[in-house]
């Protein structure tokens, strides 16, 4: 598809900087390799499966409201459009996609100031998501979202990566077809750790396997794969151009806690408009007695009990909190403020990843 001169040059970028560090990085991986004892054809393989096969997650919370006034789910069904934050003005992360906030400052680190024109607008900035490598049914970083879309693996060939959240504005980027300092991260990470992505216990050549085996995967995620529980560990990925769900949105895979809600309903619609399938994974359930004050600070128990239905929180339950501190913030002024509360329920969600129960195939409590 047609990139904008500013899209197309913030690839280039990324590019140019991976190429520079090619050497280095692919000395790096022959280390592990050989010293791992395994065979390079098994290496190029998996390199060669990601390049055609891999898919980027984009992950949402379906029922926050954008400045549009409407539901996220709402905003994709009447669109056909997936907005970056600079035009939602929501986040699940850090909200700060405004004019010299945080991310419009590593922004222009890291795509060498090419979005930073005054003739740039909101929508041409990229659209972030995460490479889905593990294929855990919560996804490959559900901080970001309860639900995500799994896009075409061709829309890898308009995106950057980092090997982290680009807000640490990490030294390992690239592309798809420059993609040696991710691979140089990844194996590094399992060789020294054992461990990369949210998967535990996993060495070099079991990670390795699992994608040659499980990638491209027969649906949305393999039935033997267990939750990541995923916080802090992924492959960010930049989406340069738009992200139209009918040309570029493979899967929509759905929290079952929105079934029988007006979430469903909307997710209904979008997959008859958009021709767009719907897989829904278990999702998570929290006793309010199972949250820590030693787990995202000491206010989680309280905000938990104050949002819980029948002693219960899940993604639906923290969804409906969301609007009801947009409503009536005063009823909450005791924890905080609209934006310390807002961020109380970010912190909801990442206990309910980390310690939640899975919910049974219906979504019920």
């Amino acid at each position: 598809m047609h990139l904008t001169v500013e899209q197309q040059n913030a690839l280039n970028f990324i590019a140019a900087y991976s190429r520079a560090q090619a050497e280095k990085c692919s000395s790096l991986i022959h280390l592990i390799l050989y010293q791992s004892d395994i065979d390079l054809d098994i290496y190029t393989q998996t390199l060669s499966r990601i390049r055609q096969h891999a898919r980027i997650a984009l992950h949402f919370h379906p029922d926050r409201i954008t400045q549009d006034k409407v539901t996220v789910s709402e905003g994709l069904l009447l669109t056909g459009k997936y907005k970056n934050q600079f035009e939602t003005r929501i986040s699940a992360g850090s909200l700060s996609a405004t004019k010299s906030g945080n991310r419009d400052i590593w922004e222009e680190e890291l795509f060498g100031g090419y979005y930073h024109s005054p003739y740039v607008p909101d929508n041409d900035r990229p659209k972030y998501g995460s490479l889905n490598l593990t294929l855990a049914p919560d996804g490959s970083s559900p901080r970001f979202g309860s639900c995500y879309f799994l896009l075409k693996p061709t829309v890898k060939e308009r995106a950057t990566f980092t090997y982290g959240d680009s807000y640490l504005l990490p030294r390992e980027k690239g592309t798809i077809d420059h993609f040696n300092p991710i691979m140089a991260a990844l194996l590094h990470d399992l060789f020294t750790r054992n461990e990369a992505l949210g998967k535990k216990e996993t060495a070099v050549l079991n990670f390795l396997n699992f994608i040659n085996t499980n990638i491209p995967p027969a649906e949305a995620f393999p039935a033997n794969v267990a939750f990541s529980r995923n916080l802090d560990f992924y492959i960010e990925a930049q989406v340069h151009g738009p992200i139209l769900l009918e040309r570029d949105v493979a899967t929509l895979v759905a929290d079952s806690s929105f079934k029988g809600t007006e979430v469903e309903k909307d997710f209904e619609r979008i997959s008859a408009t958009y021709q767009i399938p719907v897989f829904w994974h278990p999702g998570f359930l929290m006793n309010t007695a199972d949250f820590s004050f030693n787990f995202r600070g000491p206010k989680l128990p309280e905000i938990a009990r104050r949002v819980a239905k029948n002693g219960i929180v899940n993604a639906f339950i923290i969804g409906c909190a969301s609007h009801k501190i947009l409503r009536e913030p005063h009823l909450w002024q005791d924890l905080g403020n609209q934006e310390e509360l807002i961020q109380l329920l970010k912190y909801l969600w990442h206990a309910l990843i980390r310690f939640g129960k899975p919910l049974n195939s219906s979504g019920d409590l």
